[in-house]
């Protein structure tokens, strides 16, 4: 196997060939050997899968934001050259080669498109956390070499302008909403004119410095002991793993909706609000900055997404919330509920246990009660409702499960990407966390005499190394490629993952 190169960004990912391959050339990288389909699939610069999609969806809604209160919709063509504008923009202000580009703010299509801009013109993307201090917020700017900030508003700009002079790698300072009242920060209106004015022929150029196999996006972990470490993606990293989620969750081509509210420093919401959408030509709206305050209902009801992904702590509040009304209820209402309710779980419960079931108790409260819950919850048009980043409790489960609503629980890290295993109706119960994506492999390290023991990973979606941090590298990739999770599983005789 070639060797893990750790000097920096511009590193190639783990691969049999130790040049950095354009990106229009095909490239044997490591993958798993088990000769699954999903391991055929040719290798995808960001660039050349964003190009391959605005041909097939390019009038298709890419991305939706409400503005006065009307939805301002952004097709793939526009989308798309929106990107090359600012890229072209960015290079203008002296975005240099392997340096970055760091986002603070909201999720907005003014994220998305800086973080692809920044893609596009051969530098990294970086998103950091918006609850960041001052001081965090400097050690991501500094430790990536940013050589340019997007910031949302005056309040994450104040924080960039306090540690600005120990900055010396940053040229430019972007702001998105708000009033631009400093001199010295541009507006994105501003950012998008320079880019306009800008030729493609310099675009081009930084685009054919683009390698499949290099890192192209900065992840920080989000670690409570010491500075956080920088996962770095590569193109191939992203692009196998959302056309793995892709195949796995039998997605429908220019079809999908969903509601980007998490955020988008954490790996999970870029693999899936960027690049699975992009993958699927699917719309994406922007929910209100208070989402996870109240208002995230009131954008499902508008939207009603085809597909949710939500943490467990935003199933666990509308759970709250469902409680808080059903106490409300008068007798009669509380009665007819529990009676729709028993008939919802032993259905799921059926289904999970492999037993056919379609009774006339569960076809009249789906039809009649549970239609009029997903349309106050604004998911009566979703067939898929996801749970991530930790274990979900088994009762919130049986809770959702009768109300017609089946969680399905992924897992997975920002060292592989995002997702590694994932539950889907017919392959899924009350405790597992899913079985392995077809293409990626698990397996356990050390099992005990119960099966336990740590989870590793192998696969596409493996990570290249912590940006500067070989030997925290090492510890989390072994010889043989496998990522060592840290986390204590088991896997059971039908392939089922467990981590608790």
């Amino acid at each position: 196997m070639a060797q893990v190169y750790n000097n920096g960004p511009d590193q190639i990912a783990p691969a049999e060939d130790e040049v950095a391959v354009r990106a229009d050339e095909y490239v044997r990288l490591r993958i798993p050997k088990s000769g699954k389909a999903i391991e055929t699939i040719r290798p995808f610069s960001i660039p050349f899968l964003f190009k391959k999609s605005v041909k097939e969806y390019a009038n298709n809604t890419a991305l939706a934001q409400k503005v006065n209160g009307v939805w301002n919709i952004i097709t793939y063509a526009e989308y798309y050259q929106q990107v090359r504008t600012c890229a072209k923009g960015f290079l203008y202000l002296g975005l240099e080669y392997r340096h970055s580009v760091c986002i603070l703010g909201f999720n907005s299509p003014e994220w998305f498109i800086s973080d692809l801009a920044a893609i596009f013109a051969g530098g990294i993307a970086v998103g950091i956390y918006t609850t960041n201090s001052a001081e965090a917020c400097y050690y991501c700017l500094d430790h990536s070499k940013a050589n340019i900030v997007v910031v949302e508003d005056e309040k994450q700009l104040e924080k960039v302008l306090e540690v600005r002079p120990r900055l010396p790698n940053l040229k430019a300072i972007i702001q998105y909403s708000g009033e631009v009242k400093h001199s010295d920060v541009i507006s994105w209106q501003r950012l998008m004119d320079i880019g306009a004015q800008q030729s493609d022929s310099v675009l081009e150029d930084a685009l054919k410095s683009v390698a499949i196999n290099q890192c192209c996006t900065l992840v920080y972990t989000s670690g409570t002991v010491g500075q956080p470490k920088a996962v770095m993606l590569s193109h191939d990293n992203f692009t196998w793993d959302a056309l793995a989620l892709l195949e796995r969750l039998n997605l429908e081509r220019g079809a999908e909706v969903l509601v980007s509210y998490l955020p988008l420093s954490h790996v999970a919401a870029q693999v899936v609000d960027i690049y699975t959408t992009m993958s699927v030509g699917a719309g994406v709206y922007f929910a209100d900055k208070d989402a996870l305050k109240g208002s995230l209902i009131v954008t499902l009801q508008e939207v009603q997404p085809t597909k949710f992904l939500a943490v467990p702590r935003v199933w666990e509040k509308i759970h709250e919330k469902m409680q808080q009304i059903a106490a409300q209820n008068g007798y009669v209402k509380r009665t007819i509920a529990a009676w729709a309710k028993s008939y919802a779980l032993q259905h799921h419960l059926d289904r999970i246990n492999g037993v056919k079931s379609n009774s006339w108790g569960y076809t009249v409260a789906s039809s009649v009660i549970f239609k009029k819950i997903k349309q106050a919850l604004g998911l009566n048009r979703c067939n898929m409702f996801f749970s991530a980043a930790a274990p979900l409790a088994a009762e919130i489960k049986k809770y959702f499960l009768s109300i017609d609503i089946p969680i399905m629980e992924c897992f997975g890290m920002s060292e592989a990407s995002g997702a590694h295993t994932i539950c889907i109706e017919g392959a899924t119960n009350l405790d597992t966390i899913g079985m392995t994506i077809q293409g990626m492999k698990t397996k356990i390290h050390n099992p005990d005499e119960n099966g336990q023991g740590e989870i590793c990973m192998y696969g596409r979606h493996v990570f290249m190394g912590y940006l500067n941090e070989k030997e925290k590298t090492n510890e989390a990739l072994d010889s043989e490629g496998w990522l060592h999770t840290g986390d204590l599983g088991r896997v059971d005789e039908k392939g089922f993952v467990y981590n608790r």
